[in-house]
C-alpha cells in the first residue's frame, strides 16, 4: 500500500475492532509513499493526528537521501535511524559456505572476493544465477556490481535484466 490515506483508514478500522491492541506497522520503501503530494498526509499519519494509539512504526528505504528532513530527523516520527550496511567479509564467507558447501576453498575465496559490497539479496541472486541458471560467475557478479552503482530507473532496470548496457554518447 503506497497511499497514507488508505493506511490510515485501515488502521482506524482495526482500532474499531481492537482498540487497545499494540500494532506494529512496517512501511517498506517509505520513499514510495511520498509521490503526488502525499508527504503531508504521511506526516500527519505518523504524528498520530487521527488518534491511532499504540502503534509502532518501522520504515525502510534504499534511498534515505529522498526523505525530507521533516521525516527522517524529527523526534517522535522515527526515534532511531539504523543503517544496515553490506555484510562483512566474514559474514559473506559464512553465508556462501553455508549455501555452497561443496565449493573448494579457492572457489569460496573467489566468490567472497567478487561479492565485496553485496547485500544478502545480491549473494542470493548470485548463487541462484550461477548454480541454478548456469550463468557465468564473473559476468553475474559484474552485473550485480553495476546495479549497485547505477541510478535506478525502469529503463536501466530493464536493460540490466536483458544484459544491455546503456549507450554513452
Amino acid at each position: 500500500m503506497t497511499d497514507p490515506v488508505r493506511a490510515e483508514l485501515a488502521l482506524a478500522a482495526l482500532r474499531r475492532v481492537e482498540p487497545e491492541r499494540a500494532v506494529l506497522v512496517v512501511i517498506e520503501d517509505i520513499d514510495a509513499m511520498l509521490g503526488e503530494g502525499q508527504e503531508e498526509r504521511l506526516l500527519s499519519f505518523l504524528d498520530g493526528k487521527t488518534q491511532i494509539d499504540h502503534v509502532l512504526f518501522i520504515a525502510t528505504t534504499n534511498y534515505p537521501e529522498r526523505l525530507d528532513q521533516r521525516l527522517r530527523a524529527r523526534p517522535s516520527r522515527f526515534d532511531r535511524v539504523q543503517v544496515i550496511a553490506a555484510p562483512s567479509i566474514e559474514v559473506r564467507r559464512a553465508y556462501l559456505a553455508k549455501r555452497l558447501p561443496d565449493l573448494a576453498p579457492a572457489q569460496l575465496d573467489l566468490w567472497v572476493e567478487l561479492s565485496e559490497g553485496f547485500t544478502i539479496a545480491h549473494l542470493k541472486e548470485l548463487i541462484l544465477a550461477v548454480q541454478c541458471l548456469g550463468a557465468d560467475l564473473m559476468q553475474t557478479a559484474g552485473r550485480l556490481r553495476t546495479n549497485l552503482t547505477e541510478k535506478h530507473t525502469s529503463e536501466n532496470f530493464i536493460r540490466s535484466r536483458l544484459g544491455f548496457r546503456q549507450s554513452r554518447r
